[in-house]
């Protein structure tokens, strides 16, 4: 994240996302650090049929892929070096080759902290309202009869993929 004239952005090189206010709050702790950004699909817009009511973001891309699905087409998007697929109106102009105007929907975006992957949120007030950082995972008490460890699915020896490599739409800063 990155401080500009008292907002807070999100830079990841090849495009820059203003910060909602309640997003800003608390990413601020993190200003100059490296944070992972998470969006989903259907929150990646072609400009030209972005949804009444939201707070969109505009960035450029290229579009890569194009899938018609019926009632929408999965556009598979390149920003530099970053990856990501949008879910856009079956009215898009997205054309492979191409490059095209795109809002994000800031408001269904997530923060993660890069070292940590703990979810950044936004403050809660009142009594019984999650922390600002919501934990990873929560130690549990070891049974009475030992310690009981689940079978993995993934086989042994393959390595388990990182969190932010089978995801479209997550980008690291």
């Amino acid at each position: 994240a990155v401080e500009q004239d008292g907002d807070l952005y999100l830079d990841a090189g090849s495009f820059r996302l203003k910060l909602p206010p309640e997003k800003a709050q608390v990413a601020r702790d993190y200003t100059g650090k490296q944070l992972v950004f998470g969006v989903r699909p259907e929150d990646i817009h072609d400009r030209e049929y972005t949804p009444p009511g939201i707070r969109a973001e505009p960035m450029t891309a290229a579009v890569d892929v194009t899938e018609l699905m019926g009632n929408e087409v999965f556009v598979y998007l390149l920003s530099g070096q970053k990856e990501f697929i949008g879910r856009f109106d079956p009215r898009t102009g997205a054309h492979v080759g191409g490059e095209m105007d795109v809002v994000v929907n800031m408001d269904n975006t997530h923060l993660f902290d890069r070292d940590t992957e703990e979810a950044l949120r936004e403050p809660q007030t009142g009594p019984g309202r999650p922390p600002a950082v919501e934990p990873k995972q929560v130690q549990q008490a070891e049974p009475p009869h030992g310690p009981h460890k689940a079978p993995s699915r993934q086989p042994a020896g393959v390595p388990r993929p990182r969190s932010d490599e089978f995801g479209a739409g997550i980008f690291e800063e």
